[in-house]
């Protein structure tokens, strides 16, 4: 029996596709509507088939991060890049452009990079029969050459992906057409101008295995609603409840959680408790609390960490008074659709990066 297919229209990063859907997939995974709130079915996060599913529509049609520009400092630096059952290499070439490629020999599939490395001559070599390619992705040299016969190497160099800078930030997108990184990305850039994420210096990075689906971790820097449960001494001084969100075109959105005032969820507690729980919870942001308590003269416990985070700023050098109050202390969560979520503050920020594991269950964070 011939197998039904349908044919239905796919948006992903803003690019319009067609492509055959299996009729199986609605009644599966598709969103379910009801009287109160709308369903997400657990398939998505538990199985394989949906995994595929992102496999060969997501991961290859999307700009992604890859690395940083100070992982390819010089020319000649590469690194490896995975996602999912994907493998790129990104690098510096001889004349200072970043570029990527799929992390494979044409010729048998071999694997050319792993980890991290330099290419010292300007090529990479296959560690298997050792074709070498140049940076520009054009084969060099074929080992043996003349025993293939007639063969024309502009038909065997490595194949590019997509390659857009933005902040230090290096992203790769292995679809060869649609929107460029900057179109992608708006309105982020303009919002997230102010905090000048381009003068800051990655100080630290971790990877994690995760006993969970990739967008059960993105899902969890998207929203407060577990700061109840997970982090209760944060609420003290955080508003879980009056949370904003905004959500852009192609799958970004913002959250902002209001800081130095209490949760609603507790009992009525004074200035001072707020400041104090303040102080007990982000000493990197307020400093050392001093001996006596938060001096709050007058001041709301907002206002009073506001100043703090100013002036903290003023004594290491950093100018903060070209942003407002709110950008100035509060918590904001940039999600770039599908897995990247920028977690920034006027005087630090982290980048949050999940990716899936080797299967649906396990990822990288």
């Amino acid at each position: 029996m011939q197998r039904t297919t349908l044919v239905g229209v796919l948006r992903v990063g803003g690019r319009v596709t067609a492509v055959e859907i299996d009729p199986g997939w609605a009644p599966r995974y598709g969103l379910r509507p009801t009287n109160g709130p709308t369903l997400v079915p657990k398939g998505r996060y538990l199985d394989e088939d949906y995994a595929g599913l992102e496999r060969r529509l997501l991961w290859p049609r999307i700009w992604q991060l890859a690395c940083l520009t100070t992982d390819i400092p010089e020319p000649g630096d590469w690194v490896e890049y995975r996602i999912a059952n994907q493998s790129y290499v990104v690098l510096q070439d001889l004349e200072g452009t970043v570029r990527a490629f799929h992390n494979v020999c044409p010729h048998r599939g071999f694997q050319l990079c792993e980890g991290a490395g330099r290419c010292d001559d300007g090529l990479l070599r296959c560690g298997f029969h050792g074709w070498r390619f140049d940076l520009n992705g054009a084969v060099r040299e074929i080992s043996s050459q003349a025993s293939f016969g007639r063969i024309g190497r502009s038909d065997y160099g490595l194949h590019p992906v997509r390659v857009g800078i933005w902040n230090q930030l290096v992203f790769v997108n292995p679809e060869p057409d649609g929107p460029d990184l900057s179109e992608f990305l708006d309105p982020l850039p303009r919002d997230l101008a102010p905090f000048e994420l381009e003068k800051r210096t990655c100080t630290s990075r971790f990877t994690i295995s995760m006993p969970g689906n990739w967008k059960v971790t993105v899902d969890a820097f998207n929203e407060a609603y577990h700061l109840q449960g997970l982090h209760p001494t944060l609420i003290p001084f955080m508003d879980d409840v009056h949370t904003t969100f905004q959500v852009f075109d192609r799958g970004h959105s913002m959250m902002q959680l209001p800081l130095g005032v209490a949760s609603p969820r507790l009992a009525p507690t004074t200035e001072r408790e707020v400041a104090e729980a303040f102080h007990a919870a982000y000493p990197s942001m307020l400093g050392a609390r001093c001996a006596d308590g938060p001096d709050l003269a007058g001041r709301s416990a907002r206002q009073y960490a506001i100043d703090r985070i100013r002036q903290r700023g003023a004594d290491g050098g950093v100018d903060l008074s070209v942003l407002p109050d709110d950008k100035v202390i509060d918590d904001f969560h940039y999600l770039a659709f599908p897995n990247l979520v920028f977690n920034v503050h006027a005087e630090a920020n982290w980048i949050f990066r999940a990716r899936p594991g080797a299967h649906p269950g396990t990822s990288l964070f």
